[in-house]
């Protein structure tokens, strides 16, 4: 059987695997911090971890709590507690739309 290898070049710079993994890592923390201050409840098994308890998970813990917390929730589930967030993210989006194409405009006329 064949090995495959992937190099990963970001602003000219190759990335490790060992780079890859710690942001994977540093993701997920944010992410079940994120959720949590949302409103989910974090479950390692059966126990409710805190924030200094998420803190301290592994990578593999990080990972699979992230998972399983994600697939508790339905998609209207998660709109809802992402809902703040996702209106805020469209009004700037509009935002930098709009002057994006009033800079466009400025430069290149009518």
């Amino acid at each position: 059987m064949s090995k495959v290898q992937a190099k990963f070049i970001i602003n000219d710079e190759e990335w490790k695997n060992a780079q890859l993994e710690r942001i994977d890592y540093e993701r997920q923390l944010h992410v079940l911090h994120q959720m949590r201050r949302l409103g989910a409840t974090i479950k390692d098994g059966g126990k409710i971890l805190s924030d200094d308890e998420i803190d301290y998970l592994s990578a593999g813990e990080t990972r699979k709590i992230c998972i399983n917390t994600r697939m508790e929730y339905t998609g209207d589930e998660v709109l809802k507690l992402y809902k703040t967030q996702l209106e805020k993210m469209e009004t700037t989006i509009q935002k930098n739309s709009f002057r994006g194409l009033i800079n466009f405009i400025s430069k290149n006329g009518d």
